[in-house]
C-alpha cells in the first residue's frame, strides 16, 4: 500500500520543521548550577552565646549580611564552590575562612574571640 500524497506532504513538512527548528533549541548536558542560601551562625568563642550585629561577608561575591538576635545571618544566592568568608564584630578579632558551598547550608558556626584590651591608666608621680 502506497502512502497518500497528503501524508507524504505532512511527513516532509514535519521533517523540514525538525531540520529548521532543532539547531535553535538549546540542549545542555547538565542543568545550570543552583544558587544556595547559606545560614551562618556567629557565637562568642568563650561563652558560646550568639552574637547579634556581626557582619558576615563573602568577599569574592561582594555579598554580606548582619546577624540577628540569635546570631544567624542569611546569605541568599550563593553559587556552589569555594568562597572566602569574613566575619567582623566590634570587640572581636576579625575571622577569615575559605569554605566550600555545595548547596543550601544551615551552617557554619563561626566562633569569634574577644579582642577587648584592658587599658592601663598611667598616673604621673
Amino acid at each position: 500500500m502506497n502512502p497518500s500524497p497528503k501524508s507524504q506532504v505532512v511527513a516532509i513538512g514535519a521533517l523540514l520543521f525538525a531540520l529548521v527548528v532543532t539547531p535553535w533549541i538549546r540542549v545542555d548536558a547538565q542543568s545550570p548550577a543552583k544558587s544556595s542560601v547559606v545560614i551562618a551562625s556567629v557565637t562568642d568563642a568563650k561563652s558560646g552565646a550568639p552574637l547579634a550585629d556581626a557582619e558576615v561577608t563573602l568577599s569574592d561575591l561582594n555579598l554580606s549580611a548582619r546577624t540577628d538576635w540569635s546570631g544567624e545571618a542569611r546569605l541568599p544566592n550563593v553559587a556552589p564552590g569555594q568562597h572566602k568568608f569574613e566575619i567582623k564584630r566590634a570587640g572581636y578579632a576579625t575571622m577569615e575562612v575559605d569554605l566550600m558551598v555545595q548547596g543550601d547550608s544551615t551552617g557554619p558556626v563561626f566562633r569569634l574571640i574577644s579582642s577587648t584590651r584592658r587599658s592601663i591608666d598611667v598616673v604621673p608621680r
